[in-house]
């Protein structure tokens, strides 16, 4: 038996300009993170910050460091944009496919919010593209072209804004990732103590937060899909690519948890259990194995000393500690490890 058609009271009607402002927001979106990107960091880094130039040795680490600083303020702002919008008009919650009078408003948010993101992975794919940074990564690649197809179709079509945008739930998580790996790329191998203890508490968020948001948020998106069948006005193929999609994403979400909790447990064993040193007047954390080899330092100088073996100690190891703690190591080494550290993980 088939269901009635509803009347045309209880549907907005057709808004004759929503795929122009749609591909407006989006291109304003795409130019303003091009201009962030390659505009407004390189010139942070080399001006503004010359320490930070410093600390990023090699033009592949500025790459990662501007792309992930990037993908960090997205994330950040998505999440807001996400959680305003379907705070704002609870109505969407009822209305996912957005069809009805009093879903308009929260339709335009929608809309808005997600061009902003879909200019986003636009300007992400031309970012690897054009520097290098995860160019190879298929998994990455992959995210973001069905991302770019789904959202640039919603925004043509002006239909489903509310179910793709609550799909960008995630980027709560994202905010805790992007952390990471931004002071990842400027303290490869140590970090001063608060960035430390901020670093260990986003690597906890960022697996407390994995389950509520990648999983169990796309799982109910799936489950509104399958019970919001009946009521689909959407052309019948967006059910069966919606429905396809959302299960796709389901069972990739929980290799990537897998995936993400392998690469927090390199992560720490790379750097070691952090220990909590002083040199000179500052505080910085090191990895047991790093101190362990400041003491053998110590030790070895110490004793060869013909007096004050203590003090001849004092200095080699604080001379080891502050190589350590100034980011010593092999440029490349920590280029290849701060780029693979990041591999496994969608932006």
């Amino acid at each position: 038996m088939s269901l009635p058609d509803p009347t045309p009271a209880q549907h907005a009607p057709k808004d004759p300009f929503c795929t122009a402002a749609g591909y407006m927001s989006f291109l304003s979106s795409l130019l303003s993170f091009l201009v962030i990107r390659h505009v407004f960091l390189p010139l942070l880094v080399v001006r503004a910050y010359p320490s930070l130039r410093m600390r990023l040795t090699t033009p592949k680490l500025r790459a990662i460091f501007n792309n992930h600083a990037v993908s960090y303020m997205h994330a950040l702002c998505a999440s807001i944009l996400v959680m305003t919008v379907f705070l704002s008009h609870p109505e969407l919650w009822k209305d996912m496919q957005g069809l009805k009078v009093g879903s308009r408003k929260g339709n335009e948010a929608s809309r808005t919010a997600l061009a902003f993101s879909t200019g986003y992975f636009v300007a992400d794919c031309i970012d690897m593209l054009v520097t290098g940074v995860y160019r190879g990564n298929l998994g990455i690649w992959g995210h973001h072209i069905v991302a770019i197809g789904l959202y640039l179709t919603s925004l043509h079509t002006c239909l489903l804004y509310p179910y793709l945008l609550l799909t960008l739930l995630v980027e709560i998580n994202s905010i805790f990732l992007h952390h990471r790996k931004v002071l990842a790329t400027i303290y490869p191998t140590t970090m001063p103590s608060f960035p430390a203890f901020t670093y260990d508490t986003a690597t906890n968020l960022l697996l407390w937060t994995f389950v509520p948001t990648r999983i169990a948020g796309n799982l109910y998106i799936t489950y509104r899909v399958v019970v919001d069948r009946p009521d689909w006005e959407a052309p019948a193929w967006t059910w069966v690519t919606a429905l396809a999609g959302m299960l796709a994403v389901d069972w990739y979400n929980w290799r990537l948890y897998r995936q993400v909790r392998a690469s927090v447990a390199r992560d720490r064993q790379r750097r070691g259990f952090p220990v909590a040193v002083t040199v000179g007047a500052e505080d910085v954390v090191v990895s047991a194995a790093q101190a362990s080899s400041a003491a053998d330092a110590a030790r070895r100088e110490g004793t060869g000393a013909p007096e004050g073996s203590v003090a001849a100690g004092d200095r080699a190891g604080t001379a080891t500690l502050r190589r350590t703690a100034a980011g010593g190591g092999d440029a490349k080494e920590d280029e290849h490890w701060v780029e693979q550290s990041g591999s496994d993980f969608i932006n």
